[in-house]
Formats: C-alpha cells, structure tokens, sequence
C-alpha cells in the first residue's frame, strides 16, 4: 500500500468503485455498523507478521471475528477474509449482488 492508500487498478472493483458506496459506505442502522467503508478508508490486508501484502482489498466487514469483505487481486466477486485461519470466501458475484445479499439478510460469510 502506498501512502495515498490501496492501489484500486490491482483489482477487480470498479463495481464498488462507480457505487454510492465508494464516496458514502454503506451504515447498517439495524447492526449499528459501517458494513462498507468509503473507498478513503478501503485497505489492503497485510500478514501480521511480516506485513506483506495478502492481495486482499478491505472494503468492510460485518464486525465480528475479525472477518473482512472485500476483493482478492485477480479474482472477480466480493469475498470474506477469515484472519485466524486466513481463509477466502466468495461471497458474492459482484457489489450490487454483495450489497442486496447483506441487506436481505441472506449474505454468509
């Protein structure tokens, strides 16, 4: 990451980046939670350890077990990101698909 933020053009978001989403987020009123972060605020996910970049872009998370949503570099579709195993998901075909999901109530990670 450099420091003006995330390099965006290593992935696939250009869904999330044309979204009202990338300027405002998206807040959960119900969960009390910035389910999507604005893209100022987007990162990459780095190793504890050594901090090299895991080509895994933040874009949110649901708030628990440190689960992150986002976007794996040359993957397409919105993916969960475990930190304790450091496991992927996919999660989602794409934003709006991601975004309807959560909203429904339907999205797992």
């Amino acid at each position: 990451m450099s420091a003006h933020g995330p390099d965006f053009t290593a992935y696939r978001c250009g869904d999330y980046l044309e979204s009202p989403c990338a300027r405002d987020g998206y807040y959960s009123a119900e969960d009390q939670w910035w389910v999507v972060v604005p893209k100022a605020k987007a990162e990459e996910i780095c190793n504890v350890g050594d901090k090299t970049p895991l080509g895994f872009l933040k874009i949110g998370s649901p708030g628990v077990d440190g689960v992150s949503f986002g976007y794996r570099s040359g993957e397409d579709g919105i993916w969960s990101h475990e930190p304790i195993l450091n496991e992927y998901r996919k999660i989602a075909n794409d934003f709006p698909e991601f975004l309807h999901l959560y909203k429904q109530r339907h999205l797992q990670w």
